[in-house]
């Protein structure tokens, strides 16, 4: 019987091929970008259990997937005023994974959010000699599953967020 020890272990590299298209174009106070693109990772290490076995994790090279996507931004920033609006879109999924007891080919990987969504405006108020910023924020992401079976799953969620500070220069 072979021992699975540190010195005896190893793992072919994780490969991954990528493609991204993008744009970006800016005019007087406007900016916008766009981008799509493609990753493709074979060898991916993940933790899996022995072939029958619902205990004794290790590590293998067990998976294959690939993530799509596309992602956009646009900003106007004219004299003390900021705003911004940034949302994307991925799909990424194994397209080969069986962890020994279950296959999740075509399952959606866990903690990556298929929508993000970032909007925000910002002001400049001179001070006295100062400068007093004032920030607001929506950040926005999901759905995603904690989960390789999908089975656990948080919905699109939004978070409100505000910044104010006093720039002493």
């Amino acid at each position: 019987e072979m021992s699975v020890s540190a010195g005896n272990t190893e793992y072919d590299p994780e490969t991954a091929w990528n493609a991204e298209l993008g744009m970006r174009m800016a005019a007087d106070d406007w900016r916008v970008e766009a981008s799509a693109y493609y990753t493709d990772v074979r060898n991916q290490q993940l933790t899996v259990f022995p072939p029958g076995k619902s205990t004794g994790r290790m590590m293998t090279n067990a998976g294959r997937s690939r993530s799509y996507g596309v992602e956009a931004q646009l900003m106007w920033n004219p004299d003390r005023l900021r705003t911004h609006v940034t949302w994307a879109w991925c799909d990424a999924r194994f397209t080969d994974y069986n962890d020994g007891n279950n296959d999740y080919s075509g399952n959606r990987i866990p903690y990556v959010p298929e929508h993000t969504l970032h909007a925000g405006a910002g002001y400049s108020f001179p001070v006295g000699g100062r400068t007093l910023d004032v920030d607001c924020t929506l950040r926005g992401e999901g759905p995603f599953s904690w989960n390789e079976q999908g089975t656990q799953r948080e919905d699109f969620r939004l978070m409100l967020e505000s910044r104010v500070g006093l720039v002493m220069e």
